[in-house]
């Protein structure tokens, strides 16, 4: 595996992500799977070579993480998903974050163009701080969905959020960027599988005084 070429895309003067082309990867397909889908998480999880994820993470760490910040835990996880197997909660429908830190996710599946990627969104500055402080909608954890359906920007932005732009899912290209910004998967009704790999460096928050 190796970098075919790199792009940085701005969303807002102060946030964006690179998109970095892999050449030499060929075909991973998800026949590790973890699990079946729960309420708990729209995708099943799965587990993809070593390699790739050694790949990711250096590369993560190169374009990413400058020398002088300190970072701790490194965590992987393959995100599937299945159209015919879903069954979650409509939590899912907001933003999360992945704690402070960066990811950088790899996608292995090919999609119709313009079907796949990930939504980013700004909630009160929040990321600008390591931080994300908002409370959630615990009702939508009652409410169990079995089919994707993927809400309008103006849906999410009822909850307090600004949308800044989606990234697209392209196979063979790794997304890196800021894991505390708010982010949400976007699958439109022409996908109906997906698979990719993620991998998270951490960033070590230093005790204010």
């Amino acid at each position: 595996m190796r970098i075919g070429g790199f792009d940085w895309t701005s969303l807002t003067e102060d946030f964006g992500y690179w998109t970095v082309d892999v050449d030499g990867i060929g075909d991973h397909v998800p026949v590790q799977s973890l699990g079946s889908s729960t309420h708990n998480n729209p995708f099943i999880g799965w587990k993809t070579w070593d390699d790739v994820e050694s790949f990711i993470e250096n590369t993560v760490r190169t374009l990413s993480i400058p020398d002088d910040v300190p970072t701790g835990e490194v965590q992987s996880w393959g995100n599937y998903f299945d159209r015919s197997q879903y069954t979650c909660h409509k939590y899912h429908r907001v933003p999360h974050i992945d704690g402070p830190g960066w990811v950088g996710n790899l996608w292995l599946s090919e999609h119709p163009e313009g079907s796949r990627g990930t939504q980013f969104y700004n909630y009160n500055d929040d990321w600008k701080k390591d931080e994300f402080n908002f409370p959630g909608p615990a009702e939508l954890l009652n409410e169990i969905e079995t089919t994707w359906e993927q809400w309008d920007i103006s849906m999410v932005e009822s909850y307090g959020f600004k949308y800044l732009g989606t990234a697209p899912a392209k196979k063979n290209t790794l997304i890196i960027y800021n894991s505390c910004v708010p982010h949400l998967a976007y699958i439109g009704d022409e996908c109906d599988e997906s698979w990719s790999q993620l991998v998270r460096v951490s960033k070590v928050i230093l005790p204010k005084y």
